[in-house]
């Protein structure tokens, strides 16, 4: 189980300043700002990790970013998000963080030495869906399509 004590507003002020660096490299700050109906001045602050957004303003970032984006975020509260159906073409920043967000899980799950019935349960679906990921990443490199 996660501890709880880590989730701070700085802790999730900076969760989503990486996702932003991570997820927002095909847009600039403007054009986010633009696709949000947020101001320029508050992505800034989010991107810098020096505030953390209201829940409504994490969901307009998680409308027009991939979907990694939000599951960098919620990743250490032990959730993932993957749109299977619109995956399409996954660029390797994408992957790589989908890889992490994952990888966190299991590396969460076996901190404490013992994998339990509800971590392994989470678990499975997870480790699933990077395996297709990584079989579509894979195809991508040896130029077949998605």
């Amino acid at each position: 189980m996660a501890d709880l004590s880590v989730f701070t507003t700085d802790f999730m002020a900076t969760r989503v300043g990486q996702a932003l660096q991570l997820f927002a490299t095909h847009v600039t700050p403007q054009g986010l700002a633009q696709a949000t109906g947020m101001e320029r001045r508050t992505v800034d602050a989010h991107r810098g990790a020096e505030s953390a957004p209201c829940l409504a303003k994490l969901m307009r970032y998680a409308v027009v970013l991939p979907a990694g984006f939000l599951s960098h975020v919620v990743a250490p509260a032990g959730f993932a998000v993957w749109r299977l159906e619109s995956a399409g073409v996954i660029s390797p920043p994408e992957t790589l963080a989908e890889m992490a967000a994952r990888l966190h899980l299991l590396a969460s799950a076996l901190a404490d030495g013992v994998l339990d019935h509800r971590e392994r349960a989470q678990l499975a679906p997870q480790m699933r869906q990077l395996g297709t990921l990584l079989t579509s990443f894979a195809g991508q490199l040896e130029g077949r399509q998605p």
